[in-house]
């Protein structure tokens, strides 16, 4: 939020403020349950934040430097707490600074700027300003700190372990302190370019995944060096059958009406991002087929994860293996996309039940983007952080095993919450018949996609229920080579299966998808008409009058 400051005084005449909270004067329809929500979430993360402070505080499975400086920032989210406690008053409309509502970032233009004759009126908001500025420069700047105090155990090597030093997080947080509160009051008074801070935390993000010269890099491919030809084949040939599998599921969702739109662009979204798949083999498949050598050794190796140092593969410098390294980003950044994604299809449902008086009539194609957008805000992070090894295979399996389990739950609960809907306008005239038709829409569509969703949820367990045995050595041999390929053509050739599982939902989109058209008759029949074909026949014309 920007605001603008004319005054009198010669000090704060034309003065420019940039306060980072988005809205003023928002008042929701239901306004207690917005500010309780925020509240009741603000206050879990703090019993979070509490509960991982003491965490740390009781073990010693890393340095008490390291400790200390993760404690420091951790604990400095309370400077948000506060800062939040004081700006809900101002989000909400509680306390009016004008009747003008406001939801913006930022702004360079003049005109969507707040004008006031003087700060007074926004004190409040000024101290939380410089709160949540302060926070977020130290947070910013602090990731260094946690760089320089691994690149002092590295310089002391010899007794780090021994000794306390604990000279060194006292100076990187008080150096992070001097940097940032300039930083902050710079911000407020928007004397900092939006460039430079958007270019802070890219150089800052940067540093965090290259600062190290002895990296982990974690590549989900279980094979290197392979002299099997006839594997190379078979796995161009199914990349091609799933390539032109996608292509025809995504013109059949596209191209008929059987379903929401938003729901067709939801899981054409999903089916399209495997194209990231085949660019990231592109990148790889020289390497696991041994065309480039990273390593002076032509042994094959086999295997998908390991915590044994000695079974890694050394390399001496990072360029050796620069496109293995772009095609295992893309191909975890798909994988999480791909598990997060997926619960847009729920979610499309539940803004399906949400608006139910008018649904079918109107685009809100931001519950598609939105989804989307915020999957990959959260997948991209994740990506390089289990591409660099920062993620335990634990968390891994447990994000996918928790993002299924959530995506198969709120199926559920979407269907049965439709169902007690349904019921209840069948025994009561409050309902319209518009609304009448979105149940009947909602229960007819997630029973068509019942079955894909279930089928998600087995095909996944099975993947990584496979994973989860070759980690644990269970396989042995050639066996478990063989086992490996299995499961890498079940993670990464997906919809080849699936979708036509999806087409096989709908009896009209598995004869489009195959090509099959329905047979022409022509017959005479006389029949009566009663009430309930009536009431079916309207319901049918009102469907097509909205589409």
């Amino acid at each position: 939020m920007i605001f603008r400051i004319y005054s009198q005084s010669a000090s704060e005449f034309n003065r420019t403020l940039w306060f980072p909270t988005p809205t003023l004067n928002y008042i929701p329809k239901k306004l207690q349950y917005f500010l309780w929500l925020e509240i009741l979430m603000y206050t879990f993360c703090f019993c979070v934040i509490l509960r991982c402070v003491q965490i740390l505080l009781k073990t010693h499975l890393i340095h008490t430097n390291f400790s200390i400086i993760i404690i420091a920032f951790w604990i400095q989210w309370i400077e948000v707490f506060i800062a939040k406690m004081i700006n809900l008053r101002y989000q909400y409309g509680i306390i009016k600074i004008n009747e003008i509502s406001r939801s913006i970032w930022w702004t360079d233009n003049s005109s969507e700027m707040i004008h006031l004759e003087n700060i007074e009126k926004i004190q409040p908001l000024y101290i939380a300003a410089l709160l949540q500025w302060h926070y977020v420069y130290s947070l910013l700047l602090g990731v260094g700190g946690v760089v320089f105090e691994r690149l002092a155990a590295t310089y002391f090597i010899n007794d780090y372990e021994k000794r306390k030093r604990r000279v060194i997080p006292t100076i990187l947080i008080l150096s992070t302190h001097i940097f940032s509160i300039p930083f902050s009051l710079k911000a407020i008074e928007y004397k900092i370019p939006i460039a430079i801070i958007l270019g802070i935390v890219v150089i800052l993000m940067i540093g965090l995944f290259f600062s190290e010269n002895n990296r982990s890099i974690w590549i989900p491919s279980p094979t290197l060096n392979s002299d099997s030809y006839i594997a190379l084949l078979i796995e161009i040939f199914l990349m091609i059958i799933c390539s032109i599998v996608v292509i025809r599921c995504v013109f059949v969702l596209l191209k008929t009406r059987q379903v929401h739109l938003n729901l067709s662009l939801a899981i054409s979204i999903i089916w399209l991002q495997w194209f990231e798949v085949a660019l990231a083999k592109l990148f790889m498949l020289p390497y696991q087929y041994g065309f480039y050598k990273i390593t002076d050794s032509d042994a094959s190796i086999s295997y998908w994860w390991t915590s044994d140092s000695s079974e890694m593969i050394l390399v001496r410098n990072y360029e050796s293996i620069s496109n293995l390294y772009i095609g295992s980003f893309l191909l975890w950044h798909y994988l999480y996309s791909l598990i997060i994604g997926a619960a847009a299809i729920p979610v499309e449902r539940i803004f399906a039940t949400f608006f139910i008086g008018d649904y079918e009539r109107s685009s809100r194609r931001l519950i598609v983007i939105i989804p989307f957008l915020i999957t990959h805000l959260i997948a991209i992070p994740l990506a390089f952080s289990s591409l660099e090894y920062k993620t335990s295979l634990e968390m891994v399996i447990g994000v996918f095993i928790l993002q299924g389990t959530y995506v198969f739950g709120s199926q559920a609960f979407v269907v049965k919450y439709n169902k007690k809907l349904q019921s209840l306008s069948i025994n009561s005239n409050k309902y319209s018949l518009s609304r009448k038709y979105q149940i009947s829409e909602n229960l007819r569509v997630l029973n068509m996609i019942q079955t894909f969703v279930i089928a998600c949820f087995v095909y996944a367990l099975i993947a990584v229920l496979l994973f989860y045995l070759t980690v644990l050595q269970y396989f042995s041999g050639s066996f478990e080579s063989f086992i490996n390929h299995i499961i890498e053509t079940l993670i990464y050739l997906n919809p080849m299966f699936l979708s036509i599982v999806i087409m096989h939902s709908n009896t009209y989109w598995s004869r489009k998808f195959w090509g099959f058209r329905k047979s022409q008759t022509v017959r005479d029949v006389k029949q009566k008409t009663s009430i309930a074909d009536e009431t079916d026949i309207y319901f049918r014309q009102l469907k097509n009058a909205w589409v």
